[in-house]
């Protein structure tokens, strides 16, 4: 079908029409197809054009919605164009932080702090990457997720061993490998 094989050029053309809210779902369908293709640099493309036409909507919840979308889904393709430690990953993975605020779903927040840890972790603001440690174990455990708790302690057991704390890393890291044992369906 080619609606769903190339749904980019779907989009261009509702956007040439002025269709706007056809053309905004179609850029993200294109966007995350790129993306489950690896073609990262294409997903930034057709990404930023949805998030563009979302500008020109009226402010409400569904346009925030639709936003955030968009921006959870540029996180990663962002991070694997111009890489974890960039401006430019941060400036994304902050934007669709303030987008969530305190909502969305668990897998919306672990993104979020995934992309945040990563930029704090590769540029080696250790105590910045601490608190998003803290912040994903917390929520893991709030939500009783042992494959969001096993990445939550791998990123305390990382951060700590960064910071020269080896027994308190050993503790969290030691966690996820036992995590990672008895949970396996759910971790995989």
């Amino acid at each position: 079908d080619f609606v769903a094989s190339e749904p980019e050029i779907v989009a261009h053309h509702f956007t040439e029409a002025g269709l706007i809210e056809p053309a905004i779902s179609y850029w993200l369908k294109a966007g995350n197809l790129a993306l489950s293709r690896s073609a990262n640099a294409e997903a930034v493309k057709h990404l930023r054009q949805g998030i563009e036409l979302t500008q020109s909507l009226a402010p409400s919840p569904e346009r925030v919605r639709k936003e955030l979308d968009f921006y959870l889904a540029l996180g990663p393709a962002v991070a694997a164009t111009e890489g974890d430690a960039a401006p430019e990953t941060s400036r994304v993975f902050s934007h669709a932080r303030d987008l969530l605020g305190g909502g969305g779903t668990l897998t919306e927040q672990m993104t979020v702090l995934w992309g945040t840890y990563l930029a704090h972790n590769m540029r080696a603001e250790h105590t910045a990457a601490l608190e998003v440690a803290r912040q994903c174990l917390a929520l893991a455990a709030h939500h009783e997720h042992p494959g969001m708790s096993s990445l939550a302690n791998r990123f305390m057991g990382q951060t700590l061993h960064f910071m020269g704390a080896l027994v308190d890393s050993r503790v969290h890291l030691e966690r996820t490998l036992a995590l990672c044992a008895t949970n396996q369906e759910t971790i995989a």
